[in-house]
This record gives structure tokens, C-alpha cells and sequence, in this order.
């Protein structure tokens, strides 16, 4: 018959009472003291899970508590009455300081690995899960925002801008007919640059078009471009700035949500930019369309030189960059599309 001393609360008061509480044919808790006895069914009795090493706590149907000091005691009853064994393993771990420091380095692990592994990949799958409907709404958003606060009209001539639609018409072709690709030109204080809209719409702003010689090297950032809509980068960045619980609003085909993120899209094409990974398969679909076009992806590997120049004596490591350096960039396209004849020479 286990018995143990406690300090026992009537509920009505808050002065406590030493007494002996005694378990009878594990169906009934007596509590016993110099005012008289107490008796309570078991099952109607609360025994709290233990909390490290304070006080073993039993709540008592008229409200009364019982606590007690006598671990050794109380453990022994609780498990005699069956506990869950999720309540034995948290209260073991509880004891052992070094499985409590495992565990919390487990956690800062699985954490780090959600962030680094989990969320890319969730925003990747998230991301070819919307609808072209929703995608579309996002990229008439996200352009008029662009306008609104980086962009200029642009000071290219009408016969300019026809030329560069030929060529673009050249590339649009070739590539899958999901998104409606849109050519725009805009002028901006942000320098040589070209964006991928969600919705299939790629921006060239006039200072990315002076640099350029030619066609080969605009068709080279146009299907680089192009590349980006195709893996839906900038919905993918978006997703994983925004949270998992955007995550699952597109999982269960709340569009309304998923539109709402084109306001987030401009902010983080301008001042972010996309990843290295990002970038890398934008490099190889352009490169595998200037190889097939061409037959070679030097156009890509020239504008991104004259792009480079303009960042001259920015040190900044490729671990610390989004974005991949200019000399892993060229040897991922000669790497990849190398000729033949090349390998044989050397």
C-alpha cells in the first residue's frame, strides 16, 4: 500500500496541511491528518506530470491540491496507474541535462535544415503549382508597381524598339507557350539591368540596351530571362520570403492570397536580386538556346564581362554573394556547352 507525506490545499483557503496520503487497492486516495480523513476515487484524481524537480503536484475533484516531495513515491504510483509514456520520456529527459542539450541541438539543426533545404524546395514545388491565371494577375501588379517607383518611360526610338521585337519574336518561339512573353523597355536610375515579371513580361531598361553589341548578346539576357519565368524564380523568392503559411494558402487554392504577394515581387527583383541557383539555370537555358541557335553561348559569355565591368572593385566572396561570380558563371556555360573539337585540342 504506497504512502507518502504531502502538503495538502483544501481549495477554500490558501494554508496548507502536512498530511499522510495512502493509496487503497489503487482505486481510492486517502488523505489523512489530525482534522480527520479525506478519501477520493482515483480515477476522478488529476496526477500531473512531473517538471524537473519541483513538487509533485495531484489535483483533487472538490478543487484541493496535493503536494509532495517524495518523487521516488509518486513515480512509482504514476506508473502504477499507467501513465502515458510520452509523459515518462519528457519527464526522463528533463533529468538529463546532455539529452536536453542533444535535443536542442537537434532542433537548431532540423531549423537550419528547413530554412537551408526544406523551404527551397517547398517554394520550388508551391511555386509550378499556381495557376497561369493567378500568375498573370501577379505580373500586371508587379509592373505597374516597377513604373511607379524605379521606372521611367524609356528614350528609345519607335524603330528601335521594332528591331528588338524582331529579335525577340526570334527567341519567344522557341520556348513553351504557357506564359505570354511581352518585351518592355523603361529607363532607370538603377543602371544595365533586365527583369523576368512572373506573368511572362521581361523588362530591358535602356542602359542594359546600350551596352549591348548587337543581337546575339540581346537574345542571349533575353532567353536568360526567359529562363527565369520558365522555373518561376520570382514566385519562388517570393514564397520563401514570405512564410510557409503562404505555402499552404497555395496548396489549398487560395489564389486571392497567393495574388496579393505581386506588391513584394519589384523590392526584391531590385534590391535582392535572384539566388545563385536562380541564376545558374537562367544561364543554362540561355546557353542551351544560343548553343542550338548558334552554336555557341559566347554572346552570353561577353554580356555578362561588359555586366561585370561595371561592378569592378566589389570584392565580395561567392559564400557571402546571392549571386555566382563572373568566372564560375563562364565556366559553368563553357562547362556544359563545350564543343567537341575542343576537347580534342586540348
Amino acid at each position: 500500500m504506497p504512502q507518502f507525506s504531502a502538503r495538502y490545499f483544501d481549495g477554500k483557503s490558501s494554508t496548507a496541511l502536512v498530511v499522510e496520503v495512502l493509496i487503497l487497492d489503487r482505486t481510492q486516495l486517502e488523505i489523512r491528518s489530525e482534522s480527520g480523513t479525506h478519501n477520493f476515487p482515483i480515477k476522478d484524481c488529476t496526477f500531473e506530470a512531473p517538471l524537473g524537480n519541483t513538487r509533485r503536484v495531484i489535483l483533487l475533484p472538490d478543487n484541493g491540491r496535493l503536494e509532495t516531495d517524495d518523487f521516488d513515491t509518486y513515480d512509482t504510483l504514476q506508473d502504477s496507474l499507467n501513465p502515458g509514456m510520452g509523459l515518462k520520456w519528457t519527464h526522463w529527459l528533463e533529468r538529463k541535462w546532455r539529452w536536453v542539450l542533444a535535443s536542442f541541438a537537434c532542433l537548431v539543426l532540423f531549423t537550419l535544415s528547413l530554412f537551408i533545404w526544406g523551404v527551397p524546395w517547398t517554394a520550388h514545388v508551391v511555386a509550378h503549382k499556381i495557376p497561369v491565371e493567378a500568375i498573370k494577375e501577379l505580373g500586371a501588379g508587379t509592373l505597374e508597381r516597377m513604373d511607379h517607383y524605379f521606372m521611367d518611360p524609356s528614350h528609345l526610338s519607335l524603330e528601335e524598339r521594332a528591331q528588338y521585337l524582331i529579335w525577340f519574336s526570334e527567341i519567344a518561339k522557341d520556348f513553351p507557350s504557357e506564359h505570354s512573353y511581352q518585351l518592355y523597355f523603361r529607363s532607370s536610375q538603377i543602371g544595365a539591368n533586365a527583369f523576368a515579371l512572373p506573368d511572362g513580361s521581361i523588362v530591358f531598361t535602356d542602359e542594359i540596351i546600350e551596352l549591348m553589341s548587337g543581337k546575339e548578346e540581346f537574345q542571349a539576357v533575353a532567353a536568360h530571362e526567359i529562363g527565369h519565368v520558365i522555373h518561376r524564380h520570382s514566385m519562388q523568392m517570393v514564397l520563401r520570403d514570405t512564410g510557409i503559411f503562404i505555402f499552404i494558402s497555395a496548396f489549398l487554392g487560395d489564389i486571392a492570397s497567393v495574388s496579393s504577394l505581386a506588391s513584394a515581387i519589384p523590392t526584391l527583383l531590385i534590391e535582392n536580386g535572384y539566388s545563385r541557383s536562380f541564376e545558374k539555370e537562367a544561364d543554362l537555358v540561355s546557353g542551351e538556346w544560343l548553343q542550338n541557335k548558334y552554336g555557341s553561348p559566347e554572346a552570353m559569355k561577353s554580356i555578362l564581362i561588359k555586366l561585370n565591368a561595371g561592378a569592378e572593385g566589389i570584392s565580395i566572396p561567392e559564400l557571402l554573394s546571392t549571386h555566382p561570380d563572373l568566372h564560375n558563371r563562364i565556366m559553368l556555360l563553357e562547362e556544359t556547352f563545350s564543343h567537341p573539337e575542343d576537347s580534342e585540342e586540348e
